[in-house]
């Protein structure tokens, strides 16, 4: 509750003393600025730079895919709906997976990812007919605690500007150990970097 309180404030801009728990890596008061940081489980990271051309995207996202608006994703207000752009964000996170290992599967068994906490700043509204380039890049890359982060950026082509910038944190879990957290495989890091 508190938590979701927290976002709001953060996504509208307010600066909010936030108390986190030992659990997530700090133990007293502090001051987050939705202006130049985001809040995340291991800490502050600086908010990414919104992209300024398709170009300079393309370069700054190591990964990125192309997806047309459909109809189905429209709401009320005829633009898209705010839930689908986690589903593009959890879209491109999937296929940069598969992209790399094709043989990665999302089974609850092995040492697999789990996302911990997620979030987007809508910056301007998406419609019909529009097409979409999501772009994906790994930031925060704490082998040892078992979690990295993506940062995501929406290209509107017909708006010709980012039209949203999103984020997650990812957990590494072992699901034969009773799913408890564990280091990021050496041989994952070039499918997060």
């Amino acid at each position: 509750h508190t938590f979701l309180r927290t976002s709001i404030m953060l996504a509208r801009g307010v600066s909010v003393a936030a108390r986190c728990r030992g659990a997530i890596g700090t133990s007293g008061p502090r001051t987050v600025s939705a202006a130049r940081t985001f809040c995340t489980e291991g800490g502050q990271l600086p908010r990414p730079p919104v992209p300024k051309s398709l170009e300079e995207l393309k370069t700054d996202f190591c990964y990125h895919i192309t997806i047309p608006v459909e109809y189905c994703e429209l709401d009320a207000m005829a633009h898209v709906n705010n839930t689908n752009y986690f589903k593009w964000f959890e879209t491109i996170r999937v296929r940069q997976f598969a992209t790399i290992n094709p043989e990665f599967s999302f089974t609850p068994t092995g040492i697999k990812p789990v996302i911990s906490e997620t979030w987007c700043r809508y910056r301007r509204p998406i419609a019909l007919y529009d097409t979409v380039v999501v772009g994906l890049r790994a930031v925060g890359i704490d082998r040892d605690r078992g979690e990295f982060k993506h940062v995501y950026a929406v290209w509107s082509t017909k708006q010709e500007t980012v039209a949203a910038m999103g984020g997650c944190t990812i957990v590494v879990c072992d699901f034969d150990n009773g799913g408890t957290r564990t280091p990021v495989p050496e041989d994952w890091l070039p499918m997060i970097k």
